[in-house]
């Protein structure tokens, strides 16, 4: 994992870190679509996102697939 490849959001914002940890394969098409908006697509793929409520409802719609956690 590059710390490198995160990109980190504002300032003074809440994030979620999120990890990507099963394939892609076998799973719906709208499941691959919220992987790709959130910017993932293999596995161990990890991603700084801003917490809104759209994300947190992106990540309830594939939480089988990724592991998330806030990130100061």
């Amino acid at each position: 994992m590059s710390a490198a490849k995160t990109k980190t959001p504002d300032k003074g914002k809440q994030s979620i870190r999120v990890h990507q940890r099963k394939s892609m394969c076998r799973i719906c098409d709208h499941q691959r679509k919220v992987l790709k908006g959130l910017g993932l697509g293999k596995i161990g793929t990890v991603r700084l996102l801003e917490d809104t409520p759209s994300i947190r409802g992106m990540l309830h719609k594939v939480h089988h697939l990724v592991t998330f956690e806030t990130y100061p």
